[in-house]
């Protein structure tokens, strides 16, 4: 087995030009942006395991602080929140998604997050 040398990498290759990798792309650009661009504030959804890949949560998170949005940080409970998703959201909330109080709480934030930004939250319903 080879040993990579310390403090130098390869250079990565990027897969432009792989079908598939062309359609995520075109994903991102025509649907992702579009919909991150559009919104007030941003939920992402955490992973429990904050030390599994997640491509799809870190390409959504990273194109909400490109687009300086609002982040809640949705973690499921006992989760470990890595230091820099703390630096990042502007709100962390500790919660269950599958149970009624959980949602309810993540509608309560929403709610709060748009008055302190000037907006009218009363149209959003907390009762789920």
């Amino acid at each position: 087995m080879k040993r990579r040398k310390t403090g130098k990498s390869e250079p990565f290759q990027w897969p432009d030009g792989d079908p598939s990798f062309e359609r995520w792309k075109q994903h991102c650009i025509k649907t992702l942006i579009p919909k991150i661009e559009g919104s007030n504030i941003f939920v992402s959804l955490t992973p429990a395991n904050a030390f599994k890949t997640d491509v799809k949560f870190a390409v959504e998170l990273g194109f909400a602080i490109m687009y300086n949005k609002p982040i809640i940080a949705v973690i499921p409970p006992g989760t470990q929140v890595p230091d820099k998703l703390v630096r990042v959201a502007d709100r962390i909330v500790e919660l269950d998604l599958k149970d009624k109080n959980g949602q309810k709480r993540l509608m309560e934030v929403l709610k709060e997050m748009i008055r302190e930004r000037g907006g009218d939250a009363d149209g959003i319903d907390v009762e789920g």
